[in-house]
């Protein structure tokens, strides 16, 4: 495992994968998907509806498996996802490989020659005595294993899946996929951020309960029964909908994934923070955090996910200093604070361990920053009355509006889609050579 430092990490590139068929991009132009949701995210708020709102649920595409748009499935092969194979283990499922890389990370720890089993009996034990702190240390350092397992399994560096697309005549990168491997990630760590989001639509139906969210089968059988009376098969007209690529959803790039966290995060248990210092404590201490900034100019953004320092001796795995040049000795030095926290990515550049580009990458001047807008009682955002624009919030010491942050921590509950040693996702069995560690050797 190393920490690399990468120049050139961001997503500077064309938008994410390809949009659906007649949504396509010009040369440094938006998406017609990304219009229409930076539309809704940006516009005026729609006058209040007497209908009650309903909770969207996580959508998810597996109508494509093995696509760049499609969810992993930690039954199945990694080649089936174009996943590097762990050496020796290409005819393992994911979660078999997962299973061997989490005991590797059991070994490392401080509870060395302890099974899985025994480890979370101590914890309980803990628990149950009153030593809240002692188990909490046991706890993060489970998820800081599981983190690291799911990482090493995935392979950011050599995966095809998350290798960015270069032109092979000018030399120039065409397409990256950030936005694909922090969703493999999130999802896996058992958080919800979207690959792939509802057409526009649709997404006032689904909140009114108007149209149900099925099965794909279950749809497709409506559409014929429908069509075959000479009715309209559309969800609407059906009341049911499911999720199918480039038909119903559409494929989320880096720039549209921070309009949807504008947007959608809160709904789906994600809090903003514009502390640096508090995304890493959080990801240390079991939270699922990502780093989320679009283009001013509407090309590519970037995304990636905070991941837990290694506080052990010697471990390169920690969230860098800020430095500073020192104006007699011209020497760099540390300034004790953070210049930020440990992340892992896909992109330009591709690493499971790092810190990206030169630091704080999503305050790039190309970056768009994300400013607090006033609300009133209701929450609702104040205008100007003059402009109709939004009104920022003005800090008082500085004159300017106020960072809303681009850290988003993940408050929601577990998601089905969480990867762990001790529940094997559907179609996958649990192995002992996972979960448990060798016995400590018996001295002679």
């Amino acid at each position: 495992m190393r920490v690399r430092q990468a120049s050139g990490d961001r997503d500077d590139v064309a938008a994410k994968v390809s949009e659906p068929a007649g949504f396509g991009p010009g040369p440094g132009k938006a998406t017609r998907s990304e219009q229409l949701l930076q539309q809704a995210s940006s516009g005026a708020k729609s006058a209040a509806s007497p209908v009650q709102r309903k909770a969207i649920e996580p959508v998810h595409d597996e109508t494509t498996k093995g696509s760049q748009g499609s969810k992993l499935d930690w039954s199945s092969k990694g080649a089936t996802f174009n996943l590097a194979a762990e050496k020796g283990m290409a005819d393992k499922s994911l979660y078999e490989v997962f299973l061997a890389k989490f005991k590797e990370q059991l070994a490392k720890l401080s509870f060395k020659g302890e099974t899985y089993e025994q480890i979370i009996a101590r914890r309980d034990k803990l628990k149950a005595g009153g030593d809240a702190d002692s188990a909490r240390m046991i706890d993060e350092e489970l998820w800081r294993a599981r983190t690291y397992a799911i990482l090493e399994t995935l392979k950011t560096e050599s995966s095809k899946r998350y290798q960015k697309k270069v032109d092979p005549v000018s030399g120039k990168t065409i397409d990256t996929y950030c936005n694909v491997y922090a969703y493999d990630v999130v999802c896996a760590l058992g958080a919800y951020m979207p690959r792939v989001w509802w057409n526009e639509w649709y997404l006032a139906d689904l909140e009114k309960g108007t149209i149900a969210v099925v099965g794909v089968d279950e749809y497709r059988t409506a559409q014929k029964q429908a069509t075959a009376k000479g009715q309209a098969a559309t969800p609407t007209s059906l009341g049911k909908i499911a999720s199918i690529w480039n038909e119903t959803t559409h494929e989320l790039s880096a720039n549209m994934l921070a309009d949807w966290f504008n947007r959608w995060g809160a709904k789906f248990g994600w809090r903003r923070t514009a502390d640096m210092a508090e995304a890493q404590s959080q990801a240390d201490g079991g939270k699922v955090v990502v780093i989320s900034a679009s283009k001013k100019d509407a090309s590519a953004g970037h995304v990636s996910v905070v991941i837990a320092q290694d506080h052990t001796v010697g471990s390169k795995l920690k969230a860098p200093d800020a430095t500073t040049i020192d104006k007699t000795t011209k020497k760099e030095t540390s300034t004790g604070q953070m210049g930020a926290p440990l992340q892992t990515q896909a992109g330009e550049t591709n690493f499971m361990y790092g810190v990206g580009h030169n630091g704080q990458w999503w305050n790039a001047p190309e970056m768009r920053p994300e400013i607090e807008m006033q609300t009133d009682a209701n929450g609702a955002q104040v205008t100007d009355p003059k402009t109709g624009k939004a009104k920022p919030v003005i800090d008082s010491t500085t004159g300017k509006p106020v960072d809303a942050g681009h850290f988003w921590i993940y408050d929601g509950k577990e998601q089905a889609t969480a990867i762990k040693p001790d529940a094997p996702p559907a179609g996958a069995a649990a192995s002992d050579a996972g979960t448990k560690t060798p016995a400590a050797p018996t001295k002679p």
